[in-house]
């Protein structure tokens, strides 16, 4: 059964740099029932400027410290598995948990993801009934199951 109180207090935060990706995920969390607060990055650079509320992301109420990351790899600048290094070597944001949500089926992607650090690796669909069913996982397991660090 949802803890509903956990649930109220989650934020997502996704990292992806391809619009119709970031609409297709959107639109099929919200389909999936996933009602938290979702916030938008578009690469490894600006991810790591909201975590540590840099550049645009002073304001904490606009940037809130996410519950869960769902990163994509394939990213300008900074890319998925350059954050991802970044960010296990950050002591004060090594415990959020990152699902990588990427196209990249190719077993040394989800072994290096693995390597540094993820704590799931799904790869994103391109059918919006078959995001659905993702998220609902995602809902499911992170968002109802697993208890989230504070």
């Amino acid at each position: 059964m949802p803890r509903a109180e956990t649930i109220e207090r989650t934020v997502l935060l996704m990292a992806d740099d391809d619009p119709a990706d970031c609409l297709l995920t959107e639109k099929a969390l919200r389909k999936a029932d996933i009602t938290c607060p979702l916030y938008v990055v578009h690469d490894g650079a600006e991810l790591m400027d909201y975590l540590k509320q840099r550049g645009d992301y002073t304001d904490p109420t606009a940037a809130p410290r996410p519950s869960l990351i769902l990163l994509d790899l394939n990213m300008p600048n900074v890319n998925g598995t350059e954050f991802l290094a970044q960010l296990r070597n950050e002591p004060e944001l090594n415990s959020i948990p990152v699902v990588i949500l990427t196209t990249s089926d190719d077993e040394r992607d989800i072994a290096a993801s693995y390597a540094l650090g993820a704590n799931a690796y799904l790869v994103k669909p391109s059918a919006f009934d078959d995001m659905v069913s993702v998220a609902a996982v995602v809902k499911a397991h992170w968002l109802e199951a697993v208890r989230l660090p504070p």
